[in-house]
């Protein structure tokens, strides 16, 4: 039997595990999970808007569940000098981006991520309506800045999900 998606497979699991056991869920569910990392380096200038393509295009259609990003260095939040960071994805042939998840650099008072520490990953919000990506789509992690803004420091961006 050959099995076209992520999705068939995990009803194939169910199926021959009986489905209803925690450790079948279990194996099942960790199975259909991606965890993908990608470091990046660092901006070069602190008005400079950069694009980072992620060396990834979904091999299915992919829900994702969580982002985070890791900086290995802090980061102090400004209400008037910050970067936004947008993980989007688009079908790499010209088309527009679309934007999963989104942080922005501001103070916690300003709406934003406040102070970002050293190897502490801090919360990407996703875009509930964007959040099922589909099949052969290219990831990017786009910086753009304001004001004077700020260096990102460099990291790791961790996006966890499951193909659906």
């Amino acid at each position: 039997m050959a099995l076209g998606s992520m999705g068939e497979l995990r009803e194939a699991l169910q199926a021959l595990l009986g489905g209803t056991s925690d450790a079948a869920k279990t194996l099942i569910d960790n199975l259909s999970m991606v965890k993908y990392k990608v470091d990046k380096v660092a901006d070069a200038a602190t008005s400079t808007t950069s694009t980072y393509t992620l060396d990834y295009s979904t091999p299915g259609r992919f829900r994702v569940d969580a982002v985070r990003y890791v900086p290995h260095v802090a980061l102090t939040s400004s209400n008037t000098d910050n970067a936004t960071l947008e993980l989007v994805y688009n079908n790499g042939n010209g088309g527009s981006d679309t934007v999963i998840a989104t942080i922005n650099t501001a103070t916690t008072a300003g709406g934003g991520s406040g102070n970002w520490t050293a190897d502490i990953g801090v919360a990407l919000a996703i875009t509930a309506a964007n959040s099922v990506v589909p099949s052969g789509s290219q990831l990017q992690l786009n910086v753009a800045k304001s004001g004077a803004a700020v260096i990102v420091p460099a990291g790791s961006l961790i996006m966890k999900g499951t193909y659906v």
